[in-house]
């Protein structure tokens, strides 16, 4: 009876330790191992910005070192597994320091967040750069290029967009902007005006107009442009200056002052000039 309660205990023990081999493998793999039906995202890369030890598919928060610290990472690739929306915001402390990057995958039936913490946040460094650096939007795209003179830009979209996620992005990290992001629903031919407040760190702000224009182009047709290589603008001919139309109007116009030009001066040579240099005077004057 002794042996066979023995047996009974070694076997369970067995069986429990394989149950909890397997459980942690099971765990594991799940932590390593996105759901198959939840998007999620395949690889992702920064401008100014390395992922220590580089992007693992199943991880959601990462450490980022900074090239420059000073400057802002930009978003410069990324590719999503499934049918999601991805859009950036960026992270701050109580100093208004930024500290990270945040990249939200959103779908119909939730979504994802990936944290990127900088690994080398600066010390607050006072100065009066109020500048923007990019504006962060997935179907958007800005002319001309932001800089630091202008404040007033044009933000070109789809025709059919309906939903606009926006960021924009600070040349300095100790500088924020308010408002942070813009998601808003729009119709089908909604063009708003938004507008950004940059504050420095020392206080100092300068404000940035964006009017919204749909071009001729649908989402899908954006897509399939972006995805071509070599990619640099969905807009590029677009433009009302840049459509043909414009383009036969401007160089007819210029043609039809051409002409006129040439005629004003062909009927200049060819007038006779009615009245002789040598001609005495029909009238004189009686002195």
């Amino acid at each position: 009876m002794k042996n066979r309660i023995t047996a009974v205990l070694a076997a369970a023990s067995v069986i429990l330790c394989i149950f909890s081999a397997f459980t942690a493998y099971a765990e594991e793999s799940m932590r390593q191992t996105p759901l198959s039906n939840v998007p999620y995202l395949e690889s992702i890369e920064f401008e100014n910005a390395v992922i220590d030890g580089g992007f693992v598919a199943g991880k959601t928060v990462f450490s980022m070192t900074l090239v420059n610290p000073e400057e802002s990472p930009r978003l410069s690739r990324y590719k999503i597994n499934g049918n999601a929306k991805a859009f950036v915001t960026y992270n701050y402390d109580n100093l208004n320091r930024q500290t990270g990057v945040s990249v939200t995958l959103a779908f119909e039936s939730g979504s994802v967040i990936y944290t990127f913490k900088y690994s080398n946040v600066r010390e607050l460094s006072i100065n009066s750069n109020a500048n923007l650096a990019a504006l962060s939007c997935e179907y958007g795209e800005v002319q001309p290029a932001i800089n630091e003179n202008d404040t007033g830009y044009k933000l070109y979209i789809p025709s059919d967009l309906t939903t606009l996620n926006i960021t924009p992005v600070t040349e300095d990290t100790n500088a924020y902007c308010y408002p942070a992001s813009i998601n808003m629903e729009l119709n089908g031919n909604q063009e708003p005006e938004l507008n950004f407040t940059v504050n420095a760190s020392d206080g100092s702000t300068k404000m940035y107009e964006f009017k919204v224009h749909r071009i001729d182009k649908t989402v899908a047709e954006v897509e399939e442009e972006m995805e071509q290589p070599g990619f640099v603008s969905f807009a590029q001919g677009e433009l009302f200056y840049q459509r043909p139309a414009f383009m036969i109007a401007f160089i007819a116009s210029a043609a039809g002052i051409a002409v006129i030009l040439l005629l004003i001066a062909v009927t200049r040579r060819i007038t006779v000039n009615p009245c002789d240099s040598k001609e005495k005077p029909f009238y004189s004057s009686v002195e």
